[in-house]
């Protein structure tokens, strides 16, 4: 234990952005009760471009006192890449993220068998948020669950704001079975056309990937003057930034939903194969629509491996959709936009002070 009878910890983690943002509040309980800043550990074998992000956020948030880049695989566990070697004696509280269950990381860390799964989603309806505070209750931590939080970069500054300022997303994380697109929503081009006219309304398109470019194109025939910004290099808190700056976020279930939630931004998210129970933002600040056919959600069901998408038309366009995002259709999302936005800015204005 270190001095001062404050403990160290030791986390690990290695998987998508929006499950990062899903585990800080469990880290920032850590923080509190611990009484430290927290060292992470993140694997060298780990090559993808969310660990990129994944550092950025690490680094500035305050909460953790260093990340380090470390062997996860074969012996000695944990060598960083300035040949230090993180030992047990030096730490006195140990938490994984739980995706890389079953490995021999995740015993080291004292997380044995298939952890992740034992949360049994479908039939327990937890959050993956409760899920990691309930882990940390197990570690003595007896205060209520933390707010998410994300630190935010210096810029983008997207200026005086003039309108109303509504921000899309429409991420997914690209895989070999591609199996994450199916969360993707086809409608965004019509809806940022009501949102344009309705409200008139200055839009904007968030994103990072080559699929997320495609649809702020799409988005930017029916929207001109589309405020883009999608790019490879654009970080997660940079993203946060420009969140922090919008009135409105509608977003399908991705990683800017959760910055969205953290940044505290009003926002509807869009669900269709994904557990709404597990996933939703950890926010009172947020519309769920869900798809309204039988077999949705189909996360953790063997039929979420077996849909196929199916091309259609709707309003004289055609368009590719899995099955459960076909049925969100524009004018229903549009609907939940404006009785949500309308309760947003009486509760606004109910939260002011007389003056």
């Amino acid at each position: 234990m270190s001095k001062g009878g404050k403990k160290k910890v030791l986390g690990y983690f290695c998987n998508g952005l929006g499950n990062l943002i899903e585990m800080m509040p469990a880290l920032t309980a850590l923080h509190i009760y611990s009484g430290n800043p927290i060292d992470m550990v993140l694997s060298t074998d780990w090559v993808d471009s969310r660990k990129e992000q994944a550092i950025d956020i690490l680094e500035r948030w305050p909460r953790v006192r260093k990340v380090h880049e470390a062997t996860t695989k074969g012996e000695p566990f944990l060598v960083t890449k300035e040949g230090q070697t993180l030992a047990k004696k030096d730490y006195d509280l140990f938490y994984a993220s739980g995706h890389n269950t079953g490995t021999a990381i995740m015993e080291w860390f004292g997380q044995y068998g298939n952890v992740w799964e034992k949360a049994n989603w479908r039939r327990t309806r937890i959050s993956e948020v409760e899920f990691h505070a309930n882990e940390v209750y197990k570690m003595g931590y007896r205060g209520p669950i933390p707010p998410l939080e994300i630190p935010l970069a210096d810029t983008p500054e997207l200026g005086q704001k003039k309108r109303m300022r509504i921000a899309l997303s429409n991420g997914s994380a690209r895989s070999d079975t591609f199996m994450w697109e199916k969360k993707r929503w086809w409608g965004f081009p019509l809806l940022a056309d009501m949102l344009r006219r309705y409200y008139d309304a200055e839009i904007l398109f968030v994103g990072r990937g080559e699929d997320d470019m495609q649809d702020a194109m799409r988005v930017k025939k029916k929207v001109p003057e589309l405020k883009e910004w999608v790019s490879k290099d654009l970080m997660m808190t940079q993203t946060a930034k420009i969140l922090s700056q919008c009135d409105l976020l509608i977003t399908s279930d991705t990683s800017v939903m959760h910055c969205g939630a953290a940044v505290g931004i009003p926002l509807v998210a869009l669900f269709g194969p994904t557990l709404v129970s597990k996933n939703r933002p950890w926010t009172d600040k947020a519309a769920i629509i869900r798809s309204p056919i039988q077999c949705a959600p189909c996360q953790y069901h063997f039929m979420f491996q077996l849909c196929d998408n199916e091309p259609f038309r709707w309003g004289g366009e055609k368009c590719e959709a899995w099955k459960c995002m076909r049925h969100i259709y524009p004018d229903r999302v549009m609907r939940v936009v404006r009785d949500f936005w309308r309760e947003t800015e009486r509760m606004n204005k109910c939260e002011k002070p007389n003056s």
